[in-house]
């Protein structure tokens, strides 16, 4: 897997699956139904169960999503959802505040993501998968680090500008040359670009 397709892995884990994901989690709900009566063990079946306290308030509800996929989402005492739960497609757990970030934890397949967002735009995307490992550093919504462990066993750091543009690469990387062919560095190498893409100095 190349460098350009760990940051796009990246955005999308970070992005597409902490917004999507929390749709998916937080737009349904709640907490399980279990009745007992003496030593007989009761069965409740319902399609949606709805979590109250003392003065009335829904603290948790358990329904379904519009996909039809069962959701548990449970609240804090201000009425906002802070944790969802979805098992279908690509099942995930949410955690979040809208005053703090979110956390997300989702799987797909072939892999495992964990994205992380605070206030401002910044966050992280962990990703595991296909025998792929990728961390990302993530600032103004922009990828601004990728450490990268490829299926191959080779290791790279990708540094980026405030725009998000690839500058400088330590460690095994792909280059296209001139003549149009490809480069592969070894993970000894220290690779530097203007803000155009433009190779500017390399070593070895």
């Amino acid at each position: 897997m190349t460098r350009k397709q760990v940051w796009v892995v990246g955005l999308l884990a970070l992005f597409g699956g902490v917004v999507g994901g929390a749709l998916a989690c937080l737009i349904v709900s709640g907490p399980q139904a279990l009745a007992q009566a003496g030593a007989a063990q009761q069965i409740v079946s319902a399609q949606a169960f709805h979590l109250v306290d003392a003065d009335g308030n829904v603290r948790g509800r358990l329904d379904f999503n519009a996909q039809g996929a069962p959701n548990l989402s449970l609240l804090d005492k201000d009425g906002q959802a802070t944790i969802g739960v979805t098992p279908d497609g690509q099942p995930c757990l949410l955690l979040g505040r809208g005053d703090s970030g979110t956390a997300m934890l989702t799987a797909v397949q072939g892999g495992i993501y964990l994205g992380i967002t605070g206030q401002g735009g910044g966050g992280l995307t962990l990703t595991a998968g296909d025998g792929h490992v990728g961390l990302i550093l993530m600032s103004g919504g922009k990828s601004r680090a990728v450490l990268s462990l490829a299926p191959d066993g080779s290791a790279s750091l990708t540094l980026a500008d405030k725009d998000g543009k690839q500058r400088a690469v330590l460690g095994s990387t792909e280059l296209t040359i001139p003549s149009g062919s490809t480069e592969v560095r070894p993970e000894s190498s220290l690779v530097l670009f203007d803000k155009d893409g433009t190779v500017i100095w390399q070593a070895p």
